[in-house]
C-alpha cells in the first residue's frame, strides 16, 4: 500500500511536470510566432546587410536613418532569442525530470512489487465475491427457516384450536351425559 501511494506519488509529479512541459511549450510557440526569424543567423545576416545600407555613400540619409532603426531592432530581437534559448533549456531540463521519474515506474522491482499486489488485490476481490454469494445463499437460508417456523406456528395455532374445540366439546358431552 505504501508503494502504491509513493508510485501515486510520482504519478502526480509526472503529471504536474507535464502540464508545466505543456504550458512552457505553448508559451515558447506564442512568443515564436511573434517574431519573423527563425534563428539568430538569419537575424545576424540581417544585421550585416543593414550595415551595409547604413554604412553605403550611395544611401539616401532616410535610408541610412532606417537602417539604423532596423539595425537597432534586430539587435533586441537577437537578445529575445537568447530568452527563447534559456526557455528551450528549461523545457529541456522539464522533459528530462518527466524522464527520470518515468524510469522509477519503470523500476523492474517496483513494477514486480505492483504486479503481486494487483493479483493480491485481485484475488482479495474474488474472495470477497465469494464470500458475498454465501452470505446471500446463507440469508435466503436464514428466510427460508423463518417462513417455515411461521407456517408451523400457525400450524400448531390451528392444531390448538381443534384440540381446545374437541377438549369443550368433550366436556360438554360428558355434563350432558352426567345428567
Amino acid at each position: 500500500s505504501g508503494f502504491k501511494s509513493s508510485r501515486g506519488g510520482i504519478q502526480e509529479k509526472i503529471a504536474g511536470l507535464d502540464a508545466r512541459l505543456k504550458s512552457q511549450i505553448a508559451e515558447q510557440k506564442t512568443k515564436r510566432s511573434q517574431v519573423s526569424w527563425k534563428n539568430t543567423g538569419d537575424i545576424d545576416q540581417e544585421i550585416q546587410r543593414q550595415e551595409k545600407v547604413a554604412e553605403s555613400s550611395s544611401a539616401t540619409l532616410v535610408d541610412q536613418k532606417k537602417a539604423i532603426a532596423q539595425i537597432s531592432s534586430l539587435r533586441k530581437q537577437k537578445k529575445a532569442f537568447a530568452g527563447f534559448d534559456e526557455a528551450q533549456r528549461g523545457i529541456d531540463k522539464v522533459k528530462a525530470d518527466i524522464a527520470e521519474l518515468r524510469k522509477q515506474l519503470d523500476n523492474p522491482e517496483a513494477k514486480a512489487l505492483s504486479q503481486r499486489y494487483d493479483e493480491a488485490d485481485r484475488e482479495l476481490k474474488t474472495i470477497k465475491a465469494e464470500q458475498d454469494e454465501a452470505y446471500k445463499g446463507l440469508n435466503s437460508l436464514r428466510d427460508e427457516r423463518s417462513k417455515a417456523y411461521g407456517e408451523q406456528q400457525e400450524k400448531w395455532a390451528a392444531m390448538k384450536d381443534i384440540k381446545d374445540q374437541y377438549f369443550k366439546a368433550n366436556k360438554a358431552y360428558r355434563d350432558w351425559d352426567q345428567e
